[in-house]
């Protein structure tokens, strides 16, 4: 084999061992949804604004959360996106930043976020939990207290009986736990 076989294969499997690694946390864009007939974007953070351009308008709903046409609700903190929920209605319309969609298999939600979720009681639920602080995922909310909540976000995700995705979740521990 010659030497530029050689190195064009070393390169190439480079390359792929790079392309298909996820990220080691969770980013504030990690938190959000799009909109699958054009690719616009929403996610935490951003402003309710720039939301509302996506989206539409939408109605006041429980938890003072507001409901959006195609099964999307959120939570505005100061004006900025805090929380993003995908209910049944989303499915085909939204998906998540890493491509999920609301029916697809638990397998397909730890494939596309990786497998340091935190332990749970039940096989219909499946939680993500990232310290901001210390760049770490937690096995646990016990550590967190009000006036910090807002530095640990959350992915969760709620099966059905067949395991299928039903709700998922995209928020801050602040909204999560406490409700603000």
């Amino acid at each position: 084999m010659n030497k530029w076989m050689l190195l064009t294969l070393v390169f190439l499997f480079i390359l792929g061992g790079c392309g298909g690694k996820k990220a080691d946390g969770i980013s504030k864009e990690d938190l959000g949804i799009i909109k699958m007939t054009n690719g616009k974007k929403v996610y935490y953070g951003m402003s309710r604004e720039t939301a509302e351009k996506v989206l539409g308008s939408g109605e006041n709903s429980d938890m003072r959360m507001f409901k959006y046409d195609g099964g999307v609700s959120v939570f505005y903190r100061n004006g900025n996106v805090a929380a993003v929920v995908l209910d049944a209605e989303s499915k085909g319309k939204y998906k998540t930043t890493h491509d999920v969609q609301i029916g697809m298999p638990k397998q397909t939600v730890v494939k596309a976020y990786g497998d340091k979720y935190m332990s749970s009681p039940s096989e219909s639920n499946l939680d993500y939990v990232y310290d901001t602080n210390t760049n770490k995922f937690m096995d646990g909310y016990s550590r967190i207290i009000a006036k910090d909540a807002d530095k640990f976000y959350t992915i969760s995700s709620m099966f059905d009986e067949n395991g299928n995705l039903q709700r998922m979740l995209l928020l801050d521990c602040s909204f999560a736990i406490f409700l603000q």
